[in-house]
């Protein structure tokens, strides 16, 4: 993957193509998913994993913020069978999701009013508006949020990050399609704020693993 500097995010979201929002991402997407359902799901994020086991809670609901086509759902739901997964993602998806995956997971476009673990894995950077985000993610959430795969900086960055189309997903590719290159709009996050955001909804970091820039916060 490789980045170019842009000096506002508009510039970024008008620079970007085949983004996170088209309609070529969102079907390949879908079409790799079920190219490759009937291979067991992939390892999950033990983090997440550890936390739901933690909470210890029957049916608990777990809201996946930028959860793509399910694939970090199917591998927990794997451990944590009786949970209720909900991924929150764009409209595009979500109707593709919703009409064409057979799958226990659930796709909506908006944060619940309520869940028991809030979970966003390398989704914040490419909102406008992130702590919006992490504020709605605070009101709903019982128990924990967990956010992994951040791009934290107090230097506010933004740029247009360049990737392949094949980089979206895992396994076999549909027939069809070339690994063209994708672009979408990136900023980096404060940590500052998203500590103070929390501490200003009661909220306290349980743990903080720098290597990989995970943050788990847990309600008091």
């Amino acid at each position: 993957m490789a980045s170019w500097l842009i000096a506002t995010w508009q510039e970024a979201v008008e620079r970007s193509k085949n983004n996170y929002l088209s309609e070529l991402v969102n079907t390949f997407r879908i079409e790799r998913t079920i190219l490759n359902s009937q291979e067991p799901p992939g390892p999950p994020d033990n983090l997440l994993v550890l936390v739901a086991h933690l909470a210890d809670r029957e049916n608990i609901s777990i809201c996946d913020f930028g959860g793509a086509t399910g694939y970090v759902g199917q591998a927990v739901l794997s451990y944590v069978p009786n949970a209720n997964y909900t991924v929150v993602e764009n409209e595009t998806l979500v109707a593709l999701a919703t009409r064409r995956l057979n799958t226990h997971v659930k796709f909506v476009t908006s944060i619940p009013a309520a869940c028991d673990i809030f979970y966003c894995g390398g989704t914040l950077q490419f909102l406008e508006h992130p702590l919006e985000i992490w504020k709605q993610a605070l009101s709903s959430t019982r128990l924990a949020c967990i956010l992994v795969r951040n791009s934290f900086s107090e230097r506010a960055i933004i740029c247009l990050m360049r990737a392949n189309l094949f980089d979206n997903g895992h396994g076999a590719i549909p027939a069809g399609y070339r690994n063209q290159k994708v672009f979408y709009p990136h900023q980096t996050v404060p940590e500052s704020a998203i500590n103070r955001v929390g501490q200003c909804a009661r909220i306290f970091p349980g743990a903080a693993f720098s290597a990989e820039r995970r943050r788990v916060a847990l309600r008091q």
